[in-house]
């Protein structure tokens, strides 16, 4: 369900977008996806900058400054 059918479901899925593009590293694709979550108010995305320090799946970003580190 896209972001623009449906702001939260489609923000969550769009989160799970995220990780998978990490999983196969495309770690532009994944950032830029993060970057939008980031802009929606109340997202209902997986990711959150607090928490994302013990999510294992953000591994790859972390040494990225546009994730937030």
């Amino acid at each position: 369900m896209p972001v623009s059918r449906d702001a939260y479901s489609g923000s969550g899925l769009s989160g799970y977008l995220a990780q998978l593009y990490v999983r196969v590293g495309e770690n532009d694709q994944a950032l830029d996806t993060l970057g939008q979550l980031l802009a929606m108010p109340s997202s209902g995305s997986p990711f959150h900058p607090r928490c994302s320090s013990s999510i294992r799946s953000w591994d790859p970003l972390r040494k990225d400054p546009r994730f937030g580190n």
